[in-house]
């Protein structure tokens, strides 16, 4: 038998034995991925069909405690009026509902026990091979895993609040039984308007479980931060219903201690005192980013950056000297270079966005006819007849209804209107352009001047969402001074 060399004198055997550990890696780094992000989508739809069964438990328990508090006080004036025929049928009502609200909540909450569906479909939740290799490219896996923990802290702490729920639902269908059950079969004593008295009782049993339901839904769909901002309303009623259903951040804390900070408001000003299950806009934003093989912090840093540098206090001040300045270091004639390539950008970005809104509005100023590196766009967007208001309404007016579309999408969805030798980069350019000015008209163009490093075609990948964010901050700035 022959064995076959490479050039260098060494066998291919013994290549791929040398290859071989590599493959192995490379195979476990990518079932590894697959295995975390299949966890996250896990998670991710627990948490969702959770919460989506809260919502609907929560609506249910509203309705029947409206019901049960409508009939105590219908009973009650009926009792009052001494109407004795529509008396006996109500009571009836009452009863029937109030047997049906009891064992129905027990066989609920039963069944949810002993009858839960615990089959899943995995196929449903196999990641895509691309987004495997975003993930292994960017080395998601330590991200993942944390989200993954958090997304399980979370359900885990909303399904104790609903196992709280479930059971104090019961206890209140039960009292609500035995009230019945009292004033239907006539066991109170005979004393004048006992019986009105417990009718009112039992629609204030009604009224209260309907308010503990609704706080309940509040501390579980709004951030934490904005249910601690009030102290008032935070130790009166959100951190006794955190209590009730074992939502608390501390499980050591008890009800002398909650009284004494009560009194005390600056001594629990740094302190959380409720689990954080509501699940934000931004962890959903993250979420989606990862099932997709993004990084969320390079996504988003592009906004935070933007910003930060729009929000500096004492931007830096670069030499105008010539780059040739012997007095100058090297690193300020980059940093000069770089300042001022970067303002040219900026300026010349906001200028072409100007001419092209008031050329897509139909009334193209003379003074940038003289400009022939502009000239040459505006023509090739003049050619534009009709639908120009979804440009407009992506890029500049974020106040009318609509989205909009962006150019790109405007050209394929209306290939007709788009100019035979208006080119991809020419398009991308005036996307550019367009944004830089809607942002920088509306928030002052002389805040152009703070920008130092922050490159001007990365405002290009700002959603509309995150432009119409950035403005309102402004905007919101400007009045508070």
């Amino acid at each position: 038998m022959s064995t076959e060399f490479s050039e260098n004198g060494k066998s291919d055997s013994s290549d791929s034995s040398k290859n071989g550990p590599l493959e192995i890696d490379k195979l476990e780094a990518r079932e590894l991925a697959k295995h975390r992000l299949r966890q996250l989508t896990e998670s991710n739809d627990e948490y969702r069909s959770l919460y989506d069964c809260f919502l609907q438990w929560h609506y249910l328990i509203v309705s029947v405690c409206g019901v049960v508090a409508l009939f105590g006080i219908t009973i009650a004036i009926l009792k009052l009026m001494e109407k004795e025929i529509l008396l006996d049928v109500f009571r009836l009502l009452q009863s029937s509902f109030a047997s049906i609200i009891s064992g129905g909540s027990i066989i609920a909450l039963g069944s949810s026990y002993f009858f839960f569906d615990n089959d899943k479909d995995e196929s449903k939740n196999e990641p895509k091979d691309e987004v495997i290799q975003l993930c292994m490219k960017g080395d998601l896996g330590e991200k993942l895993e944390t989200t993954t923990m958090t997304l399980r802290e979370k359900k885990n702490d909303l399904e104790q609040a609903m196992s709280w729920q479930s059971i104090w639902a019961i206890h209140a269908s039960i009292a609500v039984l035995l009230l019945v059950g009292i004033d239907y079969f006539g066991l109170l004593p005979d004393i004048k308007y006992l019986d009105v008295g417990l009718d009112f009782l039992l629609s204030l049993t009604g009224i209260y479980y309907l308010f503990c339901e609704c706080i309940l839904k509040s501390v579980l769909s709004n951030p934490r931060e904005e249910l601690e901002q009030n102290h008032l309303i935070l130790f009166l009623f959100v951190i006794p219903c955190a209590l009730s259903v074992g939502l608390l951040e501390s499980n050591e804390t008890r009800i002398w201690t909650i009284i004494f900070y009560f009194f005390r408001p600056y001594a629990s000003k740094d302190r959380n005192w409720i689990k954080e299950v509501y699940l934000s806009r931004d962890e959903k934003v993250e979420i989606a980013y990862l099932l997709r093989g993004l990084d969320p912090d390079i996504s988003l840093l592009k906004v935070k950056k933007f910003n930060e540098e729009l929000n500096e206090n004492t931007p830096l001040q670069y030499n105008k000297k010539s780059v040739d300045d012997k007095s100058k270091s090297f690193i300020e004639s980059v940093n000069d270079i770089e300042f001022n390539a970067n303002q040219q950008i900026f300026e010349e970005y906001y200028n072409l966005g100007e001419a092209l809104e008031k050329c897509l509005r139909g009334n193209v100023s003379p003074g940038y006819s003289q400009r022939p590196e502009y000239k040459e766009i505006i023509e090739k967007f003049s050619f534009i007849k009709s639908d120009v208001e979804k440009i407009l309404n992506h890029y500049i007016d974020f106040y009318n209804s609509g989205s909009g579309l962006t150019l790109k999408k405007f050209f394929a969805k209306y290939p007709k209107q788009k100019h035979k030798n208006l080119s991809d980069e020419e398009i991308y350019v005036a996307h550019n352009a367009l944004k830089v000015y809607c942002i920088f008209n509306k928030i002052d163009k002389g805040k152009i001047e703070k920008f130092k490093k922050f490159p001007a075609h990365s405002i290009g990948k700002f959603t509309r969402n995150e432009i119409f964010e950035i403005i309102v901050e402004v905007e919101k700035k400007k009045n508070n001074e």
